[in-house]
């Protein structure tokens, strides 16, 4: 089985890096600071969002 890796990005430094899916620690590897760590998310992404994809207007 393929382990589904996810893209983060650090809001601190702005390193991205990438993860498996079941990454809990959300720690940056390049800077260490803890709970600074998103996914990182594409426009279509934010788009296909249920939850975000009311507040686009075109």
């Amino acid at each position: 089985m393929m382990d589904v890796k996810l893209k983060f990005i650090c809001e601190v430094c702005n390193y991205k890096f990438e993860r498996p899916k079941t990454w809990k620690e959300r720690i940056c590897p390049y800077c260490g600071k803890k709970n600074t760590v998103h996914e990182e998310r594409s426009i279509s992404d934010l788009l296909d969002d249920p939850e975000l994809g009311n507040c686009v207007q075109f």
